[in-house]
């Protein structure tokens, strides 16, 4: 039988009706004999806005638990933070909790994950106190008892040290005291300089009209102030020493070249930031009509430190060790807006990018003559028309009722090709979903892995899956044709499709679930790439026993990328824990055979016949030992057994070499979608806008996320005052 109990308003509750998911029982007040935890102030806060229903809000409680806290942190006599913060950090933990407890039917690894660092994190002492509490705490076994309460836990607060109390209540009477008599001397002191101006002026007044009376004639005189009297005024007009100085933040942030790059990120125009500005020193008590803030001085600022940033940056990466480095670059087609006489027109921007060990940099995006593409637009055209069509109707779909993929091929005992596909497709996805495997930078990765094993009839997770709402189609991201794609089909039955786009949507589908979504997501691996094209390339051929059309259409489109299984690059198959012992002894081989001449380029693979068929050691050239010279790689491993390579320290050395170089575009496409962000905005001038790329590239690298860890070490650049006395000097 469930107990009740009665708390301090009169109302009487129930343990279920104080019951919380995840945190357990409210608690009406915070413990008095230690710091309180994360976790007895949000039951605290919640024992309001939860039991007491809506006698109290949650901003009420909150103020009233803050009152609690900072009572009891008092009493340990330790200094605490500023009361808003405090405020704000317990509203950041009801947040949290409220979105927590809103998401708590998601079955994904991710929201467990949150609900055990949530469920740890009640546990930890709720810490307010100063950034500066250690040093000034002047009371060791205060010092003692906080490092306690921030670990173990283990000490308590007895009570009110009354000997300690009465010896603070005599120093704040004396400072006071201090006070008083000081202010009544600065008013002393002002009353008699006020005096002896009187004094002067009225002697002065007098002395003029003895002066008028004696001699109207001649008035072209002057009056000698006394030096002590001129010494009297300054001092009395003179401000305290001790007040504060004047603030200066509209010059400290035009002059931070910190702030302007962060202008820059964010997309802040010279004007806005005008406003900006003057509110913000407005605020800090600055008279904004003694400063030089128009929109051009901004202007000027911000030119300034982009010229600075850009020369640093260029500096940097001229100067570091590019022993390996990969060009990457993308295109697109957007409007011309450095162009002034047309900026409505459209342009090709090419983004080029260099990456390597511990490197990814950005050289330009550049405007280069435009191409047609037509046939594309119009086909992209198509498969926008549908997915906005499915994103209108999204809302009305029941997401517990889908149909995964349905196809007799998949199960024809007369052909197993897609049944071992299948296999080996679901293996290789379920791995990456427990991390054993693979590579998933991003959540979109993972969702279409999820969505790929649904569309295969297996289940992701115990509970029903939780599907997410379709996003932006992006013309540019891959990504968004498949998981939109494979939403389509899923819910087929509730989204009205032709007969002609259900089979097209049948047929890409198939493909992709069981052929490329796997290469998809092992694209990134640069030890892997060889096998993984070549084998691509081998049930892309394969495929053609499926449908042929689909075959024909992805080799051509793969014939063109095979740069990883091309004589330069094929050595890179010597670093893959996917090719055998036996194959890496035929390609060293292979090798050996086929001499050392670098004279014998092939960047590409041109000759495709009979690929399907061939082994790794079959595409060997003179020019294949040649390229692992080319980057610096020691290639004294080629002359051990493969057997034993994993215990060289250069072959360890090669293999981390080897691994940093990226073979996927991402770095470019992201460089596009930069500059795709920052077209038409903050500047018209094409100078301008490569150097305003820079130093957004540079910003995000140095501050890559807004945690307070990053915000508070990352790497400065100098200000304008700072390189202007450098080029004085």
């Amino acid at each position: 039988m469930a107990s009740s109990t009665t708390d301090n308003s009169g109302c009487v509750t129930t343990r279920s009706m104080s019951e919380l998911w995840l945190i357990g029982q409210t608690e009406p007040c915070l413990p008095q004999n230690v710091l309180p935890t994360y976790g007895q102030v949000l039951r605290t806060v919640l024992h309001n806005t939860k039991i007491l229903k809506k006698q109290k809000t949650i901003s009420y409680s909150v103020q009233q638990t803050v009152d609690d806290l900072l009572r009891i942190w008092s009493n340990a006599r330790v200094p605490v933070a500023l009361r808003q913060n405090i405020v704000t950090k317990m509203n950041a933990l009801v947040d949290e909790y409220n979105l927590l407890k809103k998401n708590k039917g998601r079955c994904s690894a991710t929201q467990s994950d949150r609900e055990t660092v949530f469920k740890n994190k009640l546990s930890i002492i709720f810490d307010i106190a100063d950034k500066d509490a250690d040093r000034m705490i002047k009371i060791e076994e205060d010092r003692i008892f906080l490092t306690d309460q921030r670990g173990p836990r283990l000490m308590k607060m007895a009570g009110i040290d009354k000997n300690l109390t009465r010896q603070e209540e005599r120093s704040r009477q004396r400072k006071e005291a201090e006070y008083e008599r000081r202010k009544r001397e600065q008013t002393r002191k002002a009353g008699e300089a006020s005096v002896t101006v009187s004094t002067w002026q009225e002697s002065g007044s007098e002395s003029n009209d003895s002066m008028d009376s004696l001699d109207t004639d001649h008035d072209d005189y002057e009056i000698e102030i006394p030096v002590y009297y001129k010494k009297q005024v300054a001092d009395s007009l003179r401000p305290h020493e001790n007040e504060p100085k004047k603030p200066r933040i509209l010059q400290t942030m035009l002059n931070s070249s910190d702030v302007s790059s962060t202008l820059d990120r964010i997309n802040l125009s010279d004007r806005k930031f005008t406003v900006l500005a003057a509110a913000i020193a407005r605020a800090n008590g600055e008279d904004v009509g003694t400063g030089s803030l128009s929109r051009s001085t901004v202007h000027r600022k911000r030119s300034l430190h982009r010229s600075m940033i850009e020369t640093d940056v260029r500096e940097e990466f001229r100067t570091r060790s590019k022993s390996v480095a990969v060009i990457h670059w993308d295109g697109k087609i957007m409007e011309n807006s450095t162009d002034k006489n047309n900026p409505k027109a459209a342009t090709d921007r090419l983004a080029v990018v260099v990456s390597g060990l511990e490197l990814e940099k950005m050289l330009g995006i550049i405007k280069i003559p435009s191409g047609t593409g037509e046939a594309q637009a119009h086909a992209t055209m198509q498969l926008l028309l549908l997915w906005e069509r499915f994103k209108k109707a999204w809302p009305n779909i029941d997401q517990t009722v889908y149909r995964p993929l349905d196809d007799p091929r998949v199960d024809d005992p007369s052909d197993p090709f897609l049944q071992e596909l299948k296999h080996a497709t679901v293996s290789f996805l379920q791995n990456m979903l427990l991390a054993k495997s693979g590579y998933m930078p991003r959540e979109d990765y993972r969702e279409v892995t999820e969505l790929c094993l649904l569309i295969l009839n297996t289940s992701v997770c115990d509970q029903p899956y939780s599907f997410r709402a379709p996003g932006a189609y992006h013309l540019a991201r891959w990504m968004a044709k498949l998981n939109y794609s494979f939403k389509i089909y899923l819910f087929r039955d509730q989204f009205k499709v032709t007969p002609k786009e259900l089979k097209s949507l049948r047929e890409f589908c198939l493909f992709a679930s069981l052929i490329y979504v796997k290469a998809w997501i092992a694209a990134p691996v640069t030890c892997d790439a060889a096998t993984n094209d070549l084998v691509l390339f081998r049930e892309i051929c394969q495929y053609a026993r499926i449908n042929k059309a689909v075959a024909d259409a992805a080799r051509q489109k793969l014939e063109k990328h095979l740069w990883y299984i091309s004589p330069e690059l094929i050595s890179f198959a010597l670093f893959s824990e996917k090719v055998p012992v036996s194959e890496k002894r035929s390609i060293v081989r292979a090798m050996s055979q086929a001499g050392d001449d670098w004279s014998d380029r092939a960047i590409k693979l041109e000759d495709c016949t009979d690929l399907a068929v061939k082994e790794l050691h079959a595409l060997v050239a003179a020019s294949s030992t040649s390229a692992l010279r080319s980057i610096g790689i020691d290639i004294s491993f080629l002359h051990v057994d493969p057997e034993t390579w994993n215990d060289l320290p250069a072959y360890v050395q090669a293999k981390s070499v080897i691994g940093a170089i990226k073979v996927v575009n991402d770095s470019a496409e992201r460089s596009v979608a930069l500059m795709n962000t920052f077209n038409k905005s903050i500047t018209k001038s094409e100078t301008e806008m490569q150097t305003l790329l820079q130093v957004v590239e540079d910003n995000r690298k140095r501050i890559p996320d807004s945690q307070k860890s990053t915000l508070t070490s990352y790497k400065t650049r100098g200000s304008a005052d700072s390189a202007g006395s450098s080029t004085r000097t």
